[in-house]
């Protein structure tokens, strides 16, 4: 008995074809995520790529392997500080400009920003064909910022009081008149034993000259 084998090997490579456009279907719907940010504290990191959870007043974002050359960045304020709202840090703009790394994939750096301290999450998302409607898609990062350190004020010249606060003048030790202008302790004067003495013996003098006149 002869089998025609014809048809199950017809049915065989419809089967394989139709699981290669469903998984390019599939392929074709999923969202692309490529690309990751981390946060700097500082203009230049070693090595570039390393993430700084936290930062003190000015910090920068910066994104590697970017699916799209452009796009733009969100804040929000995160527990244990925040309340998930989104917020607008004072400093660069939100817009980014990705340059070409060659390989197909884009790079950018932005900043600085300056937020209040607290706890933060901030996302970066692409403007051409980047997932979109979830949150969850774009790149993220959760960081906190440190409470800024004190800056002294600048100096300002004050004509009125005729005083040079940026150049305050610079004390001068003076062997002439044997005041030392750099020291501003007063040390009180205890006499030496001499001179003491000498006191003393003067003193019982004048003492005994006195006696002797009213005598």
């Amino acid at each position: 008995m002869t089998w025609n084998r014809t048809p199950v090997y017809l049915m065989a490579l419809a089967l394989v074809a139709s699981l290669a456009l469903a998984g390019g279907a599939v392929a074709q719907g999923a969202p692309d995520n490529r690309g990751t940010i981390k946060i700097h504290d500082d203009l230049e990191t070693d090595p570039d790529e390393r993430n700084e959870p936290h930062v003190s007043c000015d910090f920068y974002v910066e994104g590697f392997n970017m699916k799209d050359p452009t796009g733009y960045l969100v804040f929000y304020t995160w527990p244990p500080t925040g309340n998930k709202d989104e917020i607008a840090p004072t400093g660069d703009s939100l817009d980014w400009t990705g340059t070409p790394d060659g390989d197909g994939e884009y790079d950018f750096f932005k900043g600085a920003y300056r937020l209040p301290a607290g706890h933060y999450r901030v996302e970066a998302w692409t403007n051409d064909g980047h997932p979109g409607g979830e949150s969850h898609f774009a790149k993220e990062k959760m960081f906190w910022v440190d409470p800024c350190e004190e800056e002294e004020p600048p100096c300002v010249d004050n004509p009125e009081t005729e005083i040079d606060d940026c150049n305050p003048p610079v004390c001068v030790d003076d062997p002439e008149t044997e005041i030392d202008e750099c020291d501003d302790t007063v040390i009180p004067f205890f006499p030496g034993f001499t001179a003491l003495a000498l006191g003393s013996l003067g003193a019982l003098a004048m003492l005994g000259i006195a006696l002797r006149r009213r005598s």
